[in-house]
């Protein structure tokens, strides 16, 4: 046992070197978590997408038209980007992405409402892009809702019912709404926890695994070391100080300096740490295998995109087919992703994600098994490094 201690001592003071020495490391360490901190959170800052630019054409130029312009151009969703003279203009706009929805208001809208008939609002949206379609889209429904309902109260009111019935009978249902959890609604709050979740993910897997190949680029007759797993592992250990820093720099410093939701830091970090801990066999199980820094790169462009999708972080997991849920279960983002949800959200401490914690360490020991497994093999095929 102290020979086996002395041999990681030795590796992560070589390996602590070796990173000072070669900057690829010390980058991937130290710049990808600073550099993707800021830059992610500036794109999101915002949170949510407001005043989505729209074209309004009112070919009524009445009482009734003006007001419901006012109404529009009231709401946080939207902005009058423009007024063109025909359909066709603004067709042209909505084409040079200078709008995203054009409303047309007919010229016998207040003359049909008076007479008693159904008025025609027209309106052309632009659905590329779903998240600003998702938000500019209700907004007008909303409004055209809102003066349908002022619009059947006035009528009744004409007719000597009472206000308070007549409001009922304008809107004879009506919701009352309970938003758990999220009453913001906003994106960036609901997307940004999960995309740091997986620059961790990144910065370990690509950590190790540049190392590992930059070593066999520059001296592909290494002596095999005398404990392969070890080796790897105490390298592991060797980065694993830059990681908690890099959780602690998310959570303690950039959560709270771009007002992403953290109900609990220490619980998150927890989690943070977990999730970090479980992934290690895997990324030392790759590393065994990594010829050169190329490698390390590819696997990592193999690996990222799909595990973040198949989590179930921003499509359910559910509507996944079954084969696709069961290999979502096999990696540790799963958990992690749900588990994140759950405390930055939801609320309720680390308890609140006791069975995400379990999910984990089961397959860190799945993991553990096969990463030595793995090792023992590469060790007689002389993938060791020194």
């Amino acid at each position: 046992m102290k020979k086996r201690l002395r041999f990681i001592g030795a590796v992560i003071r070589a390996e602590w070197h070796f990173m000072f020495r070669e900057p690829t490391v010390l980058l991937i360490l130290v710049i990808i978590p600073l550099f993707y901190a800021f830059l992610i959170s500036t794109l999101y800052m915002r949170n949510q997408p407001v005043e989505r630019p729209m074209l309004l054409i009112d070919m009524d130029n009445s009482e009734l038209s003006r007001r419901l312009s006012t109404y529009l151009e009231a709401t946080q969703d939207l902005a009058v980007a423009g007024r063109p003279a025909t359909v066709d203009e603004g067709f042209a706009l909505m084409k040079r992405s200078e709008a995203e929805l054009m409303v047309l208001i007919p010229p016998d809208f207040s003359t049909d409402i008076k007479r008693g008939d159904q008025a025609t609002l027209k309106l052309w949206v632009n659905s590329a892009n779903i998240l600003t379609y998702g938000f500019s889209y209700p907004a007008v429904a909303n409004t055209v809702a809102t003066l349908n309902a002022e619009l059947t109260t006035r009528y009744f009111l004409s007719r000597g019912v009472p206000r308070p019935i007549a409001v009922e009978k304008a809107s004879p249902l009506r919701t009352d709404e309970r938003v758990l959890f999220a009453p913001t609604l906003l994106y960036g709050s609901f997307l940004i926890t999960g995309i740091f979740l997986i620059i961790i993910q990144q910065v370990i897997l690509l950590s190790l695994a540049s190392s590992v190949g930059i070593r066999r680029e520059r001296d592909l007759r290494a002596t095999p070391a005398p404990y392969p797993f070890t080796d790897l592992e105490a390298r592991f250990f060797a980065h694993s100080g830059f990681y908690v820093a890099a959780i602690a720099f998310f959570i303690l410093v950039i959560f709270p300096l771009f007002g992403w939701p953290v109900r609990d830091p220490g619980a998150m970090i927890l989690l943070f740490a977990a999730f970090s801990v479980a992934l290690a066999p895997a990324a030392i199980a790759i590393a065994a295998f990594m010829p050169d820094r190329t490698a390390s790169f590819q696997i990592l462009m193999f690996v990222s995109t799909p595990l973040y999708l198949v989590s179930g972080f921003t499509w359910p997991l559910d509507q996944m087919p079954g084969w696709v849920q069961a290999f979502a279960a096999l990696f540790p983002s799963t958990p992690a992703l749900l588990a994140l949800r759950v405390l930055s959200v939801k609320g309720g401490g680390i308890a609140a994600v006791t069975p995400y914690l379990l999910w984990m360490a089961g397959l860190f020991l799945l993991y553990l098994a096969g990463a030595v497994t793995v090792i023992r093999f590469a060790a007689k095929r002389h993938l060791s490094v020194r």
